[in-house]
């Protein structure tokens, strides 16, 4: 279990929460507290150990050298009695030149110690207003590293600290991430409408990406996790959500309707090649910082494009400016609620619609610097418009 690693049974997560009316009257509200989150990710490394364990890529570095393996050959091969171990022998797969998989010797239990403090005020019968600040740090993250480093090279071929081996990505928790954040809220309720508004302020930062959400991805130095600190992938400086909620003078029927916003998300920038020999492509442009975004350097970039331009005999127009996505949608849904026969339950038919401006909210982008469509959206964050008709009902 866990890759080998040790058991860890010594987790306390003391909490600790207050509330303070400090007026009689009741319309000043003081909540606040503190305390620690342990994250259950942990409980995945049985199963990415088991997948990982002895998974090798390898790789080779042909000079003038050409191979034809296909399907029929393979078969051919395999009814002869030449195995799989073989085929990778023959193909030069030397230990040196092969990528492993693995989970770090040591685990930790990943967790969060996190401070919060708010206050609410009640404004007459109808109005609220609300503010908090978010303080939390992570420890022990899990991110990937690779435990044998390539050093230098030789005519191309990597050489690796230990050199009967070559790069072992291994899962480990060695990371930390930081996350500071600020709440503003308005809520307004009638008799037969509500409008509430939230705004956002924060910053999260971490050493690496969540290696079992956002792929397979390895620091350029692994010996200096520390310097890989940046915004992380879910970062959003501002976000505002506008909701408001009203009985129709028609048939019965409610009205809802929600207006997201959220400033850029980052998008790391790297050059689209294996720079540093370790089998994975997410080598950054030299003095580029993780998940730079739009705040890259364009004369690293453009130097980086005409360089492959010249060896590659490409043609990468030069990047005039680069733009984090930002986020806008208004989801609108209207529906009846009705009681049922039986009088032992009610129902509700509904039609809601999704992304109702049919806005294209860029998701993520394309980093790779050797890409022509560099800094471009190659996908969407949330649905295109979307209408769904539904009937719900509640025994």
């Amino acid at each position: 279990p866990n890759g080998g690693a040790d058991n860890d049974k010594d987790n306390i997560a003391p909490r600790f929460g207050f509330t303070y009316r400090p007026d009689d009257a009741g319309r000043w509200v003081v909540r606040g507290g503190s305390g620690i989150f342990y994250d259950k990710i942990v409980f995945s490394f049985p199963a990415v150990a088991s997948i990982t364990a002895g998974t090798q890529l390898g790789f080779i570095f042909p000079q003038g050298l050409t191979l034809e393996f296909t399907d029929e050959i393979l078969e051919d091969a395999l009814d002869q009695g030449i195995t799989m171990d073989d085929v990778r022998d023959a193909l030069l797969f030397d230990p040196t030149l092969a990528l492993t998989f693995s989970t770090g010797t040591t685990l930790d239990t990943p967790y969060a110690v996190q401070y919060n403090l708010g206050v609410e005020r009640a404004l007459g019968r109808h109005n609220a207003l609300r503010m908090s600040a978010t303080r939390a740090r992570g420890h022990h993250q899990v991110l990937l590293k690779d435990l044998n480093p390539v050093i230098s090279s030789n005519l191309g071929i990597p050489e690796h600290r230990d050199d009967t081996v070559g790069s072992i990505a291994a899962f480990v928790t060695e990371g930390e991430s930081w996350y500071n954040g600020l709440d503003l809220g308005w809520s307004w309720r009638g008799a037969h409408r509500s409008l509430s508004a939230t705004y956002t302020l924060s910053r999260a930062e971490n050493l690496a990406s969540d290696p079992l959400k956002g792929g397979i991805t390895l620091p350029p130095d692994s010996d200096n996790i520390a310097g890989e600190r940046a915004r992380t992938d879910a970062d959003r400086r501002h976000r505002m959500v506008i909701y408001g909620e009203s009985d129709l003078p028609w048939l019965g029927l409610q009205v809802s309707g929600m207006v997201s916003l959220a400033s850029g998300a980052v998008f790391n920038v790297t050059t689209g090649v294996d720079d540093n020999l370790d089998g994975i492509l997410t080598d950054r442009p030299e003095g580029v910082g993780r998940n730079s975004g739009e705040k890259t350097d364009l004369n690293v970039i453009n130097d980086l494009r005409r360089q492959y331009n010249d060896q590659r005999l490409l043609n990468l127009a030069p990047i005039q400016s680069l733009s984090e996505p930002t986020f806008a949608q208004v989801d609108m849904r209207v529906w009846k609620s009705f009681p049922l026969a039986s009088g032992r339950g009610d129902g509700q038919i509904f039609i809601q619609i999704f992304n109702l401006l049919d806005r294209f909210n860029p998701g993520l982008m394309e980093g790779r610097v050797i890409a022509p469509n560099f800094g471009q959206p190659i996908g969407q964050a949330g649905p295109a418009r979307t209408v769904e008709l539904g009937v719900r009902m509640a025994f």
